[in-house]
């Protein structure tokens, strides 16, 4: 029987008995955590912990990370197993520990736990209550798997799936795949309709310049292709830290995109002027795939923004709807440059 200080390190249990009578919510940290993470007291010392690991190894969910309880059991620090063994036996592991500790409350989202491991390159997250006592840890194989359900998740949505359990898809009756997959096709079919009616009203338009309708695909791609790269940046932002502050990140994105969409819409002019040999197709071209590309880009931004406002899943406002309010914005500034550069060139 090893000896053991006063203070020597105890397999605290992370259970806190009052927070197990009240549920978490579902994909919270609560949920996914493991209760038995090991612990020390502050006055520990390195021989204590390596006594406990050696005697207690197995009763842990993982033990690469050994966390310090201050006064109250409130978590105070942490440190890896890797810096224990070149320290001193008689080292006080409050010497050793980091005190700054990342750590996510039971209520977190699962997907911002696993996000806030691989901002701060963390094996595991500790879980903590409101005053701050440990409650468990969120280990590395678990944020795996967080990470991989999650991404299928909102692959699903931006491809406008209904959520649901998609691990036997050909178990799934006619009825339930018809639920999951068909509300936001209609919904892309109505939008599809109404970029067909904004074209029949520039019918007239089309006939003067019939050049114009070979370029409305080129002009309708580009502003998707741009919403599409904004929005994956922007909903990760917003998965990362909810808290972001959208209109700073909106006027940023308002400058970049307007980068972006010189530099297209001056490569698109320069292409169709060089084949076509027309001034005014080259202007409407350029500049309608520039205000398209900017105009793409902000309904990237304030769509996730209003959904995540309304406490909806910012992935939601991704796939179909965008693609859809997108479309028909592009072509609208499309057709509004070509009545104004008919003007300027008459």
């Amino acid at each position: 029987q090893p000896k053991q200080s006063p203070m020597s390190p105890q397999c605290t249990c992370t259970r806190d008995m009052r927070m197990e009578s009240k549920p978490y919510p579902p994909n919270s940290a609560g949920r996914i955590m493991a209760l038995n993470a090991p612990t020390v007291d502050a006055s520990a010392t390195v021989r204590d912990v390596e006594q406990l690991l050696l005697g207690r190894a197995k009763d842990f969910a993982n033990i690469q990370h050994i966390y310090v309880l201050g006064a109250d059991k409130v978590l105070s620090g942490v440190f890896s197993v890797k810096e224990l063994f070149s320290q001193p036996k008689e080292a006080l592991v409050s010497s050793v520990m980091i005190t700054k500790v990342i750590s996510a409350t039971a209520n977190t989202d699962q997907e911002h736990v696993a996000l806030l491991a691989i901002t701060h390159g963390l094996t595991n997250v500790p879980v903590v209550d409101e005053q701050q006592h440990l409650l468990g840890i969120v280990t590395h194989d678990t944020i795996l798997k967080v990470l991989d359900s999650e991404a299928i998740e909102d692959f699903l949505r931006m491809g406008g799936i209904a959520q649901g359990d998609f691990a036997s898809p050909v178990a799934l009756s006619l009825k339930e795949s018809l639920r999951r997959r068909l509300p936001w096709l209609i919904v892309g079919l109505g939008g599809g309709l109404l970029a067909a009616l904004v074209v029949r009203n520039f019918e007239a338009t089309l006939e003067a310049q019939i050049a114009l309708a070979a370029f409305i695909p080129v002009v309708v791609y580009i502003a998707d292709a741009v919403g599409a790269q904004v929005e994956i940046i922007f909903i990760r932002r917003l998965a990362i830290d909810a808290q972001t502050r959208v209109i700073p990140y909106f006027f940023k994105e308002l400058f970049v995109s307007g980068v972006i969409g010189l530099i297209i819409g001056a490569c698109a002019a320069v292409a169709v002027a060089y084949w076509w040999s027309s001034a005014f197709l080259a202007s409407v071209v350029g500049v309608s795939i520039g205000l398209g590309a900017v105009v793409a880009a902000l309904i990237a931004v304030l769509l996730p923004s209003l959904f995540a406002k309304f406490k909806f899943d910012p992935a939601m406002a991704t796939g179909p709807l965008a693609t859809v309010v997108a479309d028909i914005s592009s072509l609208l500034i499309y057709f509004t440059v070509t009545i104004v550069m008919m003007r300027v060139f008459a």
